[in-house]
């Protein structure tokens, strides 16, 4: 069976050479999307596959562009480190934590509220709320601030659940990373339950703790990818002449 794929983002963002680079950083000829409903793996797969990928142009003699080769990777080579990061959290505070990853607009690309998901094995995906949720728009002060590029702590309203949290947030930025991508983090708990912690002194919870895992967290995750080739799902190549 044939497929178009001419008029998807990542076919026509390697056809107009707009990649995913940082040449200081030795990266570039790729372009890296963010992660959404797989439309190519899904059906291959028979079910729901959450991912994002890597394409790059097959290159003739003299630089034209023959064909176009993309990864589709299921994002859990991302989703793992957040189990990972939450694993850590877990041995050094009893307070309930959730984590979210935006893109560079506010759009949650990982949702991960541990007291929503009682095994805690693995990162739900509510297709509701993924790529379609942007907290920036929804006036999410957290969000607002990160997405300008900026780290710190901040008490604020978690705004769909309506409650105020304590949150630490910062943008991605490791030698690891491109940083084009604009991705970045919050990490949050409860304000009420994070005062009665420290009151009670029964959890040492300060904001050098929070912003030294976040540090760990992202300095570990990003280009795993390339030497993980059991993470890889589907390698597409496509004819890279336009009809």
């Amino acid at each position: 069976k044939h497929t178009d794929f001419s008029n998807e983002n990542w076919f026509q963002k390697i056809i107009k050479k707009e990649y995913t680079e940082d040449l200081f950083k030795n990266f570039a000829g790729v372009y890296v999307s963010d992660p959404k409903l797989d439309s190519i793996t899904t059906p291959i797969y028979g079910n729901n596959r959450y991912g994002n990928s890597f394409s790059a142009p097959i290159l003739d003699a003299q630089g034209q562009t023959l064909a176009v080769i993309t990864t589709r990777a299921n994002f859990h080579w991302v989703e793992e480190e957040f189990l990972r990061f939450y694993q850590n959290i877990s041995r050094q505070t009893s307070l309930s934590v959730e984590m979210i990853l935006l893109d560079k607009f506010g759009n949650i690309l990982v949702d991960y509220d541990p007291a929503l998901n009682r095994d805690h094995a693995s990162v739900k995906h509510n297709y509701n709320i993924l790529n379609k949720y942007n907290m920036t728009k929804q006036g999410d002060q957290t969000a607002q601030i990160v997405t300008q590029g900026k780290s710190g702590v901040i008490i604020s309203m978690h705004t769909r659940k309506k409650v105020e949290q304590v949150r630490g947030y910062t943008p991605i930025s490791s030698q690891q990373f491109v940083n084009s991508l604009g991705w970045s983090i919050i990490v949050g708990t409860n304000s009420d339950e994070a005062l009665a912690s420290i009151i009670s002194s029964k959890t040492d919870f300060t904001i050098s703790l929070i912003l030294f895992l976040l540090t760990v967290f992202f300095t570990t995750f990003f280009f795993i990818i390339y030497t993980k080739e059991k993470d890889l799902q589907e390698i597409a190549l496509v004819n890279a002449k336009q009809e």
